[in-house]
C-alpha cells in the first residue's frame, strides 16, 4: 500500500521585517492584512505537531500544494527551501506553488529556481519554469503530476489560472499514465470546483480543468487555498443521483422540472433495491455533510438560511452564498422574461 501524506498553506512564520521598496507593490496590502489578521494565528506549535504526526506515520511521500510563504520576500522563499529540506528528501517531496508564493511579478520565477528539486518531474534535466508544469512523479504505483495555478495578480485579488496550454499537455500526461495503470493523483493549489471559495480568490479555468479530468480521467485531485476541510467530486457532466423513500435509486441526467420532462432529451434509470439504495444514501450524506449547505426556514420570518459546517458548529447564512448582487440583479431580470419552469 503506498501512504500519500498531504499539507497545504502552511504560510510560513514569522514573517521577516519587510523593506520600504519590497512594500511599495501589492505586498502592502498583504502586509496590513498580516498584521491585523494573521499575525496571531500562524504561529505556535500547530505545524511542528502536525510534521511530528506526518513523520509517525511514515508515509511514502509527501505532497505541498502551495502558499508556503505570505508575501513571497526573498528572506520567506529561502526559509521555505531550508523547511522543504527538513521535511524531507526531495525525492520524497513534491510541490506546486500556490499564489502567496507568486505574490508580486516576478515571484513565480524565484520560487522556480529556489524549489526547483522539489518540482522536478522524473528524468527532466531542464530548469523550472512555468512550461515545465504539469510535472510527472512516479512512485510505486501512483502517477504523482504537479500542476501550477500560481500567478501575480492585482491587490485584493487571490485568483488562479488554468490555461489551454497546461491543459493540453495534462491531458497527455493523463493518457500516457492510464495506459501504463497508474493510481494518478494530481496537486493543484486553487480547488478546480465551482463554490469552493469566494469570487476573488476563485479558480479561472475550472470548465478547462473539468473538461480535461472528464475527458481524461484521474483518480484523486489534492488541492488547497480555501483552508477548509472539503471534499468535492468531478464526475460526468449533468449527472443526478436521488434516492426515493430508501427503496428506489434514481440515476441520471434529467431533472424534476418541466424542462426535462417535456423539451430536453434526458435520461433516468430508475433501481428498485433497497439495499443499493441505503447504502447510495449514507455515501450521499457523508459526500455532503462537509461539502454542501443545508436548507431550512427561519423559526421567526420563514426565509431561506444556507447552513454549513463550520468546526465544531455551524454558520448560519441569511443569503445565498457567493451570488454577489450583480448575479443575483440578472437573475431576477431573466426571471420577468422565462417562465420558472424554463429556468
Amino acid at each position: 500500500m503506498f501512504r500519500l501524506a498531504h499539507i497545504s498553506d502552511i504560510h510560513l512564520s514569522p514573517l521577516p521585517a519587510p523593506t520600504l521598496r519590497e512594500l511599495i507593490s501589492k505586498r502592502i496590502t498583504g502586509y496590513i492584512n498580516w498584521r491585523s489578521n494573521r499575525k496571531g494565528t500562524m504561529t505556535g506549535t500547530t505545524l511542528d505537531a502536525l510534521l511530528a504526526d506526518i513523520r509517525e506515520l511514515a508515509p511514502d511521500h509527501v505532497a505541498v500544494t502551495g502558499d508556503l510563504v505570505n508575501l513571497a520576500l526573498d528572506e520567506e522563499l529561502e526559509t521555505a527551501r531550508r523547511w522543504l529540506q527538513a521535511l524531507g528528501d526531495p525525492a520524497n517531496v513534491s510541490v506546486v506553488p500556490g499564489n502567496h508564493d507568486a505574490y508580486v511579478p516576478g515571484a513565480f520565477d524565484k520560487v522556480c529556481r529556489s524549489w526547483a528539486p522539489w518540482m522536478t518531474g522524473d528524468g527532466v534535466n531542464s530548469p523550472v519554469d512555468r512550461n515545465s508544469f504539469p510535472y510527472l512523479r512516479v512512485r510505486a504505483n501512483v502517477a504523482l503530476i504537479g500542476v501550477t495555478t500560481a500567478r501575480a495578480t492585482a491587490p485584493f485579488m487571490a485568483n488562479g489560472f488554468f490555461m489551454e496550454g497546461q491543459a493540453e499537455r495534462l491531458g497527455k500526461v493523463l493518457d500516457a499514465t492510464a495506459k501504463e495503470g497508474l493510481f494518478r493523483a494530481i496537486m493543484i493549489h486553487h480547488p478546480p470546483v465551482r463554490g469552493a471559495v469566494s469570487q476573488h480568490k476563485r479558480l479561472f479555468g475550472i470548465s478547462r480543468f473539468n473538461k480535461v479530468i472528464r475527458r481524461h480521467g484521474a483518480e484523486l485531485v489534492l488541492h488547497g487555498h480555501s483552508h477548509l476541510p472539503s471534499l468535492f467530486a468531478i464526475g460526468p457532466r449533468g449527472a443526478k443521483v436521488a434516492v426515493v423513500d430508501r427503496r428506489w435509486l434514481l440515476v441520471g441526467s434529467m431533472n424534476m422540472d418541466g424542462r426535462s420532462a417535456r423539451s430536453n432529451t434526458e435520461v433516468g434509470l430508475v433501481i428498485d433495491s433497497a439495499d443499493l439504495a441505503e447504502e447510495a444514501l449514507v455515501l450521499m450524506n457523508e459526500y455532503w455533510s462537509n461539502s454542501h449547505y443545508r436548507l431550512r426556514l427561519a423559526e421567526r420570518d420563514q426565509r431561506v438560511e444556507w447552513v454549513a459546517p463550520d468546526g465544531d458548529g455551524t454558520a448560519v447564512h441569511r443569503a445565498e452564498p457567493y451570488v454577489s448582487w450583480f448575479k443575483r440583479l440578472r437573475l431576477g431580470v431573466m426571471s420577468m422574461f422565462i417562465a420558472e419552469d424554463l429556468l
